[in-house]
C-alpha cells in the first residue's frame, strides 16, 4: 500500500463557500424532486423518472428546471474548489474534471427538456438523455479516479474505500436496470441517491478541512519546538 502523503494544497476558509456548493447541489435537487413530486397527484415517483417533473408540457415545470440548473452551477463551483484543494497530480485533475462534466451534463439536462414520459425522439429529448448519461457516467468515473487520489493523502484517505464502494454500487444498479428495483422511478432514485450522497460527503470533508486551523496536511500532533531562553 502506498505511503500517505499530504500532497494537496493548503485548504483554508476560502474553500468553505465552494465546499458548501458541493453540499447544496445534491441537497436542493433531491428536495426539489421530493416536494414537487408529492405536489402532483398525477405523478408516481415509483414509475416515473425525475426528469418528467420538468418535461415539456409538465405542470409547474419551472422549479424543477431551476433545480437542474442549480445542480449544474453549484457542482461546477465545487469542482473548482476540490481541484484547488487536492493540488497537482493526474488523478486530482481528472477526478475534479469528471465532477465538472457532471455539472455540465446537469446544466444541459435542464436546458434541453425531455418529451412527456422522457421517451420521445425529439432533438431536445435526445440531447437531454445524452447529457444525463454522460454526466452521470462521468460522476461514476470520478468516484473511482478520486479513490486513487484519496488513498495518497492522509487527509482524504478515509474516503478511499467509500468512493470505491459508491462507484461499484452505482455501476451495479445501472447494469441491472432501474426497473429491477420496483419501478424505473425507484431505481433511478436509488442510483442518484448513491452518487449524490458521495458528492455531499466529499464536499463535507472539504468543508471540514477548510474549518481546521491546520488544514494543509501537516501533522497537528507533531511536537512543536519550544523557544529556548534568550
Amino acid at each position: 500500500m502506498g505511503r500517505l502523503v499530504g500532497e494537496g494544497r493548503r485548504v483554508d476558509g476560502r474553500h468553505k463557500v465552494l465546499a458548501a456548493c458541493g453540499v447544496l447541489a445534491p441537497l436542493q435537487f433531491t428536495l426539489a424532486w421530493v416536494v414537487l413530486g408529492a405536489a402532483r397527484p398525477d405523478y408516481d415517483p415509483r414509475r416515473q423518472y425525475v426528469s418528467e417533473l420538468a418535461a415539456v408540457g409538465a405542470p409547474d415545470a419551472g422549479p424543477m428546471l431551476a433545480a437542474f440548473l442549480a445542480l449544474g452551477l453549484l457542482t461546477l463551483a465545487f469542482a473548482v474548489g476540490l481541484r484547488h484543494a487536492l493540488g497537482g497530480g493526474a488523478t486530482a485533475l481528472i477526478g475534479s474534471a469528471l465532477i465538472a462534466v457532471f455539472g455540465l451534463g446537469s446544466l444541459a439536462s435542464g436546458l434541453f427538456r425531455c418529451d412527456p414520459g422522457c421517451g420521445g425522439g425529439s432533438p431536445a429529448n435526445t440531447a437531454h438523455t445524452v447529457s444525463a448519461h454522460l454526466g452521470l457516467g462521468a460522476l461514476i468515473l470520478a468516484t473511482l479516479v478520486l479513490a486513487v487520489r484519496f488513498g495518497r493523502d492522509r487527509r482524504w484517505a478515509g474516503l478511499r474505500a467509500y468512493s470505491l464502494l459508491t462507484g461499484g454500487v452505482a455501476l451495479a444498479i445501472f447494469a441491472r436496470g432501474f426497473a429491477a428495483f420496483g419501478g424505473v422511478g425507484l431505481g433511478q432514485r436509488l442510483f442518484l441517491a448513491t452518487l449524490f450522497l458521495w458528492l455531499a460527503v466529499v464536499a463535507l470533508r472539504l468543508l471540514h478541512l477548510a474549518s481546521q486551523p491546520e488544514a494543509d496536511g501537516t501533522d497537528s500532533t507533531a511536537q512543536q519546538p519550544h523557544a529556548g531562553p534568550r
